[in-house]
């Protein structure tokens, strides 16, 4: 019954994305590279030249210079040089440019350098254009290629809808399209996502995939739109909505945020099994390391992991106090177990699980591994109030309420211990066993038999096929009781369960049969003969016909329940049958004496 280790859906899988998002989603493509465009006023200082050939759709041309260079200052500071080889003005304020270099001005006093073929530049409409091998590179190393850029000074915005490339050291990434909102700083990539990373520690690359992307440079976090995927060798997580928040450095991911079928999965194990959690939502909390802190799914959770399922309808995994909560109709599935209860936390590092309200679990009989006290040939269930199952101890406590029961056979108590390790199983507390046999009486024959044995404590020894009851033990059954301090009950594999074999009761035996009584210092209670032997070296033991009130004394009386029939010793020291006078009759009928 004792769990073995549950990995936690393998979530470390995800932290490697501290290194993902780095500055390629957040400073190096919008704040960097292209936010001239919203630097002041541009004050352009224009050299005239002679025009070259324009077709005619262009409009006419009225000026052209081998020169051509603007710059643009805000608050006093330098915001942007734009410089090309040759210029050629057409009517209006339009300019067209050739060999385009963008020097940009970061407020922080470093520079971004863009260069393109070919640009266009229109002061009065407050709108530029750079066209053909637009190349960005900022002073952290990344480098960004792309066909075509606008940018549109009303609405504070730069935008593509050509497919971009960006790089930044291991870093790489492509996209189709970029849009960036100046005045809010967000920055978003419309469609064919795809970012790789190239690991430092040389294993798989890290690989981002999704719908789009978007960035909020303000709120540090980046939001990856369906279908959004996240892979590194076998490991992978999808979801229709996937948002990382980054710290205010936007080197490290702090949290980690996915909605619509999530879904997470790791490398096979050993066997061959790979782990999976699927959910509705998953909310992640990053540590300073790296690792996960603290998650929490909802909606339809599932956990795999090697033989390993469990279902809930959310589920909170603290880290610091190594406990996975499973809240909602909790279930925990393996090839042989099934835990159920109202709560269930499981303890990774300890390996440990705790179940509460309505426990209920039930185990497959298996060979060699069934349940101390229990056969190994069909499923044993148990039921509590609380369950502690430890996997290093291999040891299961059910508290509260606790029953199990196998068939015929159940056990209850206010704990049950189920201890794999010593192959023991402890009843403490109101403990209540109860067996069922096929009768062997000629009146009842096959009828099942329902014995049941009360008591204070129960040490149940698996491999003596032995229990041991103590504290005012009661054996009942429909016809008969025996009471005494305390009984050891030998068990029987019939190879579906365990069944009752003998008991030997030790300590002021009492027993009633139908209207007889008896008393011994030890008995023994042979199921199968439906015997029970009274014993006592003082020669106590006694039987009293209830009807005739005879008693009958001796070292050893031989009670045979299915023939009321008592077999005594004699005055000339053999034994004979007596058998007892029922209710409302008078006289014993002796039959012939049996040689001691």
């Amino acid at each position: 019954m004792t769990p073995r280790r549950l990995p936690i859906w393998s979530l470390h899988a995800v932290t490697a994305t501290r290194v993902l998002i780095l500055l390629v989603l957040f400073g190096v493509i919008a704040w960097t590279a292209l936010t001239w465009g919203r630097r002041g006023k541009p004050q352009a200082v224009i050299t005239m030249a002679d025009a070259p050939a324009v077709s005619p759709e262009q409009g006419p041309v009225v000026d052209q210079s081998d020169r051509f260079t603007a710059s643009g200052t805000k608050e006093g500071r330098p915001a942007f040089d734009l410089a090309a080889h040759t210029v050629t003005g057409l009517q209006g304020e339009r300019k067209l440019l050739q060999h385009v270099d963008l020097t940009v001005h970061e407020q922080q006093g470093g520079t971004v350098q863009v260069q393109s073929r070919e640009g266009q530049f229109d002061p009065s409409e407050r709108r530029a254009q750079l066209n053909g091998d637009v190349a960005i590179k900022t002073p952290d190393g990344l480098s960004l290629e792309t066909a075509r850029l606008f940018y549109d000074s009303d609405k504070e915005t730069i935008y593509t809808g050509d497919p971009i490339h960006f790089s930044l050291g291991k870093i790489e990434g492509t996209g189709q399209g970029l849009n960036y909102e100046v005045n809010e700083r967000r920055i978003k990539i419309p469609s064919k996502v795809n970012l790789r990373v190239d690991p430092e520690d040389g294993g798989p690359p890290i690989v981002i995939t999704a719908g789009s992307l978007a960035a909020g440079l303000a709120e540090n976090s980046a939001v990856f739109t369906e279908p959004a995927t996240l892979e590194r060798g076998a490991d992978r997580m999808t979801a229709r909505y996937m948002r990382l928040e980054m710290d205010a450095s936007h080197k490290k991911v702090t949290a980690i945020h996915a909605y619509g079928d999530v879904v997470v999965t790791t490398a096979p194990d050993a066997q061959g099994r790979p782990g999976e959690l699927r959910a509705d939502s998953l909310n992640a909390t990053m540590g300073t390391t790296g690792e996960v802190a603290a998650a929490e799914t909802s909606g339809g959770c599932q956990f795999k992991s090697g033989v390993y399922t469990s279902t809930s309808r959310t589920a909170r995994f603290l880290r610091d106090e190594d406990r996975l909560e499973l809240r909602g109709d909790p279930v925990v599935l393996t090839d042989r177990e099934r835990i159920a209860a109202q709560e269930i936390d499981l303890h990774p590092e300890r390996q440990s699980l705790e179940a509460r309200g309505d426990v209920r679990t039930t185990s497959l009989g298996e060979r060699n591994a069934s349940i101390p006290g229990f056969g190994g040939g069909s499923a044993v269930s148990f039921q509590s109030d609380r369950l502690v199952a430890e996997q290093a101890a291999r040891r299961a406590t059910y508290t509260g309420s606790a029953r199990a029961w196998q068939e015929g056979s159940s056990l209850q108590a206010d704990e049950i211990v189920v201890d794999e390790a010593t192959r023991q199983l402890r009843g403490a507390g109101n403990v209540l066993s109860r067996f069922t046999t096929k009768s062997t009486s000629k009146t009842t024959p096959g009828r099942p038999i329902t014995s049941t044995i009360a008591a204070h404590h129960l040490l149940l020894d698996d491999a003596a096929s032995t229990a041991h009851y103590e504290g005012e033990t009661r054996l009942s059954r429909p016809d008969a009781t025996l009471t005494s301090d305390s009984m050891d009950v030998i068990l029987k594999d019939t190879g579906r369960r365990r069944e009752l074999d003998r008991i030997l009761a030790h300590g002021s035996v009492s027993a009633r049969h139908e209207g007889t009584f008896a008393t011994a210092s030890e008995a023994e209670y042979h199921s199968d003969q439906q015997i029970m032997i009274l014993r006592d070296d003082q020669g106590l033991a006694e039987v009293i016909d209830g009807a005739t009130k005879r008693s009958m004394r001796g070292r050893e009386l031989t009670y045979d329940l299915n023939s009321d029939r008592v077999l005594t010793e004699t005055g000339e020291g053999g034994r004979a049958w007596i058998t007892l006078t029922p209710d409302g009759k008078e006289g014993p009928h002796v039959e012939p004496p049996t040689p001691h």
